[in-house]
C-alpha cells in the first residue's frame, strides 16, 4: 500500500483534497473552474496544470488488482500448506501409539493417550 501510494504520488495522482488533506483527487481548484484539463492559468500556479490527477481506467484498474490479488494469493497458498500437512498427518497415522491402539481388541488404557 506504501509503495502504491509512492507511484500515485510521482505521477501526480496526489492532490489536496480541500479537507486539509490529500488524496487521489483531481487537482481542481476555484481559479481552473471552466478550463479545459491540462491548462495553465499564467501567474497563479504556472507549474500546476488544471484537472491534474484525473484518474485513468487502468490506475483505477491496476488498484483494485493490487487490493483483490493478494487475498486470493494467501487463502490459495494456505490451502496447499493445508492440503500438505494432512495428507503428511494421514500417512503418519500408521505410527507410533496410536497405531498400537487401534489394533488393540482389549478396552483397556493403556495410559498411553
Amino acid at each position: 500500500a506504501f509503495g502504491w501510494y509512492i507511484f500515485l504520488l510521482v505521477m501526480g495522482y496526489v492532490n489536496p483534497n480541500g479537507s486539509g488533506s490529500c488524496g487521489i483527487s483531481p487537482y481542481n481548484p476555484p481559479h481552473c473552474y471552466g478550463m479545459e484539463d491540462g491548462s495553465v492559468m499564467e501567474g497563479v500556479f504556472p507549474d500546476i496544470p488544471c484537472g491534474r490527477g484525473s484518474v485513468s481506467r487502468f490506475i483505477e484498474a491496476l488498484g483494485l488488482i493490487l487490493i483483490i490479488i493478494p487475498p486470493i494469493v494467501m487463502m490459495t497458498c494456505l490451502a496447499m500448506i493445508y492440503r500438505c500437512v494432512r495428507i503428511t498427518e494421514q500417512k503418519m497415522s500408521k505410527y507410533g501409539a496410536r497405531s498400537i491402539l487401534k489394533n488393540e481388541t482389549s478396552t483397556a488404557s493403556l495410559g498411553i493417550l
